[in-house]
């Protein structure tokens, strides 16, 4: 971790790949695989359960700041040519707001930062069958990336949802990751905030 360069005594962070329950190797990192914008409420509340329950001879709660890190959404893209009531950037915005606020009223000193989702539109640029100059010989390794794509995101292989309207999700998505910054729900305490890093934007 970065950050543990400027500060060595920094704790949370996850040492290995595993399952959030798995306290020893997840410690504060409550990332499930595959879920999303709506299950960011239950991460939440596990996130506080956790440092209230087993880090509390570590964590001032109440004094300690921490930093709260969501990167989520291209779950919730993934299954918007299916159900696009249910993963609209909407939905999106509403539980991200409900699980921030969570946060805010029982995190006191925290700074929490969303990751800009990235448009997994730009998979489709690199599916080897979406390129007219494809080769013969590599049609083999395409058949296996396009099989993974139609399992792990089918949307991306359902060439009904066109290019542009991928492009005008992720934007629809970023956007509701801005409106909740500039919200001011989140800026109203001098102990807690709300930014929007745009790593993944452009």
């Amino acid at each position: 971790n970065s950050l543990r360069q400027f500060n060595p005594k920094l704790i949370g962070q996850a040492n290995g790949i595993g399952q959030w329950t798995n306290e020893p190797i997840a410690h504060l990192d409550m990332g499930v695989p595959g879920e999303k914008a709506k299950d960011i409420p239950d991460q939440a509340r596990a996130l506080v359960k956790r440092i209230k329950e087993d880090y509390a001879s570590q964590i001032d709660i109440n004094k300690d700041w921490k930093l709260v890190t969501i990167f989520i959404g291209a779950n919730d893209m993934c299954a918007y040519c299916n159900y696009p009531d249910e993963y609209s950037p909407d939905n999106f915005y509403q539980h991200m707001h409900d699980g921030i606020t969570y946060l805010k009223e029982n995190l006191p000193r925290t700074v929490v930062q969303i990751v800009s989702i990235i448009d997994i539109g730009l998979l489709r640029v690199a599916q080897c069958s979406y390129k007219a100059h494809m080769n013969s010989k590599d049609i083999g390794d395409c058949r296996r990336c396009n099989f993974t794509h139609s399992i792990e995101c089918d949307c991306i292989v359902n060439y009904s949802f066109t290019d542009q309207q991928y492009r005008d999700l992720a934007t629809g998505f970023q956007q509701a990751s801005r409106k909740l910054e500039q919200s001011g729900d989140f800026d109203t305490s001098d102990d807690f905030t709300l930014v929007v890093q745009p790593f993944f934007e452009d």
